[in-house]
């Protein structure tokens, strides 16, 4: 059918709307007017900007398990970390991804440390660099339950109403549970899990990880899962009878950002179960984020982070350090 100059008219306009919006975005600057004729150059400026965005990229990550205690004859269970997923943003190219995996929490005395974060960052880890983030899981207490890493509504508390450590808000750490006859545990911070309380005074935890129970203090208490916000950490309870040995940890705060756009998801587990969230998922891999088990391993499983980028899958593992990935 032939076009009319009507339709030869809009087609124009549309074409100029879209390499000027392009321009803007691309960096390059671009005014149209008769005497400034869309040249080669900016059409393959523009083009370029859009082949660079990878679209479809794909984040999912899982947060480590809390560490279970077996002190004095009892047994409490560690708190699993949460899963977060971010799919179909699109990065450009180029983009250099920086990626934190978790290590479980571990067994000391009479308590357990919390499960670090497993995140993605674009630039050095940081809330205001995060891309995604999934909550650690909370050490156990002598009596009570790590809490579960997990999203904003549900990232549990430790188990104990008094003394567990507190689950954080959207802009607060957790609070550290109350101690009685030893002290309270600290308050989870941004990315960090508060540590235990101790007979004489909280544990301090390096800035990043789950909150620390094996500082070599008497009656510790469970530290706080790491996360966008760390989980707080049980307060000290001394003593061998029931309701005594100090509270489990707060699990840590999971988070998604859609500054790339893009679809986020949150789960988590439940204190008081060492099963991890989305087990059935194909990018799981077992054991990851699974809470200490007093029954078996009492450290918490590991974090999981993997990538997903034109359909090939990149798995990252738990490493002493962070680890980069390239958008390609």
């Amino acid at each position: 059918m032939k076009k009319t100059n009507s339709h030869i008219h809009t087609s124009i306009f549309l074409w100029i709307a879209f390499f000027s919006l392009q321009s803007a975005l691309a960096g390059v600057p671009y005014i149209f007017s008769a005497g400034n004729p869309i040249s080669a150059s900016q059409m393959n400026a523009n083009f370029s900007y859009l082949a660079s965005l990878i679209p479809n990229v794909g984040i999912y990550a899982w947060g480590a398990g809390g560490g279970a205690s077996t002190g004095h004859g009892y047994t409490s269970l560690g708190g699993p970390g949460g899963f977060t997923s971010l799919l179909s943003i699109s990065i450009p190219s180029g983009t250099v991804l920086t990626v934190v995996v978790g290590a479980g929490g571990t067994y000391y005395d009479v308590a357990a440390s919390g499960g670090g974060y497993s995140g993605v960052f674009v630039g050095s880890p940081s809330q205001a660099n995060a891309l995604v983030i999934a909550g650690g899981g909370g050490g156990a207490g002598m009596i009570p339950n790590g809490g579960a890493g997990g999203n904003p509504a549900s990232a549990g508390q430790g188990g104990s109403a008094s003394a567990g450590g507190k689950a954080p808000t959207v802009s607060a750490g957790g609070a550290g549970g109350t101690g009685s006859g030893g002290s309270s545990g600290a308050a989870g911070t941004a990315l960090t899990g508060g540590g235990g309380g101790t007979i004489s005074g909280p544990c301090s935890t390096s800035t990043g990880a789950g909150g620390v129970s094996n500082c070599g203090l008497g009656w510790p208490s469970g530290g706080g899962g790491a996360g966008y916000y760390g989980g707080g950490g049980g307060g000290s309870v001394p003593g061998d009878t029931a309701g005594a040995g100090g509270g489990g940890g707060g699990g840590g705060l999971s988070y998604y950002s859609t500054v790339y756009g893009g679809s986020g998801l949150y789960m988590n587990g439940t204190t008081g179960s060492i099963t991890a969230p989305n087990t059935s998922s194909n990018r799981y891999a077992s054991n990851a984020a699974v809470g200490g088990n007093p029954s078996g391993s009492t450290t918490g499983g590991n974090g999981l982070v993997v990538i997903v980028t034109g359909g090939i899958a990149t798995t990252f593992t738990n490493t002493s350090g962070s680890q980069t990935f390239t958008i390609p």
